[in-house]
């Protein structure tokens, strides 16, 4: 594994199977020198990691999120054409199966969902961007929102409700960040 794979971005989830002590906990890392993701299984006892294969995505993939129920993994790819990937976990193997693909209005190196997964926020802060991308009913993510509005904030939320809207805040030249309050 190369020095940038080891130091990639990992993303741990214990899938439930049919009951607890049959779970397994799946490791991804992304490869953004080879493109592809890394999957293995851990043996929960040890530690001890086995490569269970890879999965194809493109040239600078990272970071990723997983769903908030473990059956989908969203990778970004920060190389043209910027987009985000979803991929279907399966839960016994822990394979991974793309899905479906999205755009990206930019190199966007951050990346979560909303506690309900109806959601995928992204952001660039080099890029003063955010991006909130809709998660359909079959967990995919399969349009990047309104292009016209690539280069302002979305906010979901129903501005009447309990939640506050996503907004951008600088905390001086060279540092940027987005905030939501849930």
């Amino acid at each position: 594994m190369t020095t940038f794979a080891s130091a990639a971005l990992f993303a741990l989830l214990t899938i439930g199977m049919t009951s607890m002590s049959e779970a397994a906990t799946f490791v991804y890392v992304s490869d953004a020198v080879d493109a592809t993701i890394d999957a293995y299984v851990m043996d929960a006892k040890t530690g001890t990691l086995t490569s269970i294969g890879k999965a194809e995505a493109g040239k600078t993939v990272m970071p990723m999120a997983v769903a908030p129920d473990k059956g989908f993994l969203y990778a970004v790819v920060r190389s043209q054409p910027m987009r985000v990937l979803t991929y279907a976990i399966d839960g016994k193997s822990g394979a991974l199966t793309q899905k479906a693909t999205a755009p990206l209005p930019d190199s966007m190196p951050y990346v979560s969902t909303d506690r309900g997964g109806r959601f995928l926020f992204t952001a660039s802060y080099g890029g003063d961007k955010v991006a909130v991308s809709p998660v359909d009913e079959d967990g995919l993510v399969t349009a990047g929102g309104d292009p016209g509005a690539a280069d302002r904030p979305q906010c979901p939320f129903d501005p009447g409700g309990p939640h506050q809207p996503l907004r951008l805040f600088r905390h001086s030249r060279r540092q940027r960040g987005a905030a939501v309050r849930l």
